[in-house]
């Protein structure tokens, strides 16, 4: 006899309609937003005496800026080709589905490094990981999966788009 377990239930991709998918994606994205602004409040709560100093003695900063000239640049790429490799022919519903891989991977790349500089002002006080972490906001606020920018990234058509706004 076969009882379902926690995972089993969580593993059902079984969403009524395409907008149900962007629902979804809309609240992953907003998690992972949340997740490092409360990360980076707590940092500022329990840190004191900051600075602004970019001393080039420290490690954190230089590995820091190489993930973020590499990571996020990567992520952006690896999205591209996995939504460039999606068929025109498919159902929307399964064209969200595959966006939705490659969206992960964009933002979660972007994540990473956003919580690695709030992990170096932590342990540093130094303010110059702040805006590492701004620059990283600002790219993540820029792919929010607005419904032009699904349009452009997954070449919806006008019928796919008219069922999304309903």
């Amino acid at each position: 006899m076969y009882t379902k377990t926690i995972l089993d239930l969580m593993n059902k991709n079984e969403h009524l309609n395409s907008r149900s998918i962007l629902r979804s994606i809309r609240v992953v994205y907003f998690a992972l937003v949340l997740g490092i602004l409360s990360f980076l409040a707590v940092t500022f709560l329990i840190s004191q005496d900051f600075k602004f100093d970019f001393d080039k003695s420290d490690p954190i900063i230089f590995v820091n800026l190489i993930l973020f000239f590499l990571v996020i640049p990567i992520g952006y790429l690896v999205s591209r080709v996995m939504w460039r490799r999606i068929e025109k022919d498919l159902s929307l519903k399964d064209k969200l589905l595959k966006y939705q891989t490659g969206f992960l991977i964009r933002m979660a790349t972007c994540e990473g490094v956003g919580l690695f500089s709030i992990v170096g002002l932590l342990l540093s006080n130094n303010l110059i990981y702040l805006v590492l972490t701004g620059i990283i906001l600002l790219i993540i606020f820029y792919y929010f999966p607005s419904l032009e920018r699904l349009e452009l990234q997954i070449d919806l058509n006008h019928t796919e788009l008219d069922e999304l706004q309903k």
